[in-house]
């Protein structure tokens, strides 16, 4: 089963083009005993570079718009962060991954220092068998908004197979997983994520930028165990009551 942030999000035009480095930190060299061999350099950690492209879509929600639309001008620091999700409906820890996604995770930092998710609906809960996922990061809560701008792919290499012979590529994204959903087309990522609160079989599409605890998965659960208004099918659309974002902050 597809799992997108909006099918209007397909064919995104590319206005624009923006290069953000990942920071890299040498540490300083150690002066040899006298006598003895001059100790090897050490071999620099190779840098990420961020693309993020502006593709001209509005970005309504407390944050500055048009700062928010240029994407992370910055380069941040790549060190681990704990970011805490406090929703209507209690507190969600999400540990960010930044070596395996250092472009997500300054994306999710970048957008949180802008207030862009200030409250913002979680917009779909879905209850299928083989997809059970709260997915929020919409302002507009209609599932085909953004920041005004898509992040690179950093799709996951070590999620296990789920075995489904008529989609042999699909994987299962565990419980506790926090991925950055997107459109069909690559690199179609912006601001909404999806947090995993039931092992979910999809494309190995979606890049994991993040795990929350077993605290975060009880308010998860909670909503997941309540109403919903069906929009996309009887199992997925809005949950009921609405879900809202009051404010993500983080710490590292």
């Amino acid at each position: 089963m597809k799992l997108r942030s909006g099918a209007h999000l397909v064919g995104l035009a590319a206005l624009a083009m923006a290069t953000v480095g990942c920071a890299t930190t040498v540490s300083g060299l150690a002066l040899p005993a006298p006598g003895a061999s001059p100790a090897p350099k050490p071999t620099p950690a190779k840098a990420t570079t961020c693309v993020f492209v502006p593709d001209g879509r509005p970005s309504p929600s407390e944050a500055d718009e048009d700062r928010v639309g240029r994407g992370p001008q910055s380069v941040a620091e790549d060190r681990p962060y704990t970011a805490l999700v406090a929703t209507s409906a209690g507190e969600i820890t999400v540990e960010l991954d930044v070596e395996h996604a250092p472009c997500a995770a300054r994306n999710f930092a970048f957008l949180i220092d802008n207030r862009f998710y200030n409250n913002t609906p979680c917009h779909r809960v879905t209850k299928y068998a083989q997809l059970k996922v709260l997915q929020c990061g919409d302002p507009t809560g209609t599932g085909t908004g953004g920041p005004g701008y898509t992040i690179p792919d950093e799709l996951p290499k070590d999620l296990k197979k789920a075995g489904n012979a008529t989609n042999p590529d699909d994987v299962v994204y565990p419980r506790g997983t926090v991925a950055m959903a997107a459109t069909d087309e690559p690199n179609s990522a912006g601001s909404q994520f999806f947090v995993v609160y039931g092992d979910s079989v999809l494309p190995p599409d979606y890049t994991v930028f993040g795990e929350t605890d077993a605290e975060g998965l009880a308010v998860v659960d909670k909503v997941a165990g309540g109403e919903l208004t069906p929009e996309l099918g009887p199992e997925d659309g809005k949950p009921t009551p609405a879900v809202t974002i009051q404010k993500i902050t983080y710490s590292g």
